[in-house]
């Protein structure tokens, strides 16, 4: 789930910010933290974040966009660390 445009960073808005933010990075945390938990009483699972090269090579016009997918491979990273140290 998400959303990306090709759009110069001095033409986009706060509000337009916030809004890309919250669909394509805290739609992922908040589907983590609703089934992670039931994940884990199971014995596993999987949760798949789909990122792509913009988090590692930001597109001069969708700085807006790579932050998202950088903020994305952060938070599958970290749950990655989270869930090995769980298990130990």
């Amino acid at each position: 789930m998400g959303t990306g445009r090709s759009t110069s960073f001095y033409e986009v808005n706060d509000n337009e910010w916030s809004d890309l933010f919250q669909l394509n990075v805290m739609s992922g945390v908040r589907a983590s933290r609703h089934y992670m938990p039931n994940m884990k009483k199971r014995g596993g699972g999987r949760v798949v974040f789909i990122s792509c090269e913009s988090a590692l090579a930001v597109p001069k016009d969708m700085i807006d966009y790579a932050m998202t997918k950088t903020a994305q491979l952060a938070i599958a990273r970290g749950l990655v660390v989270r869930t090995s140290v769980e298990r130990a």
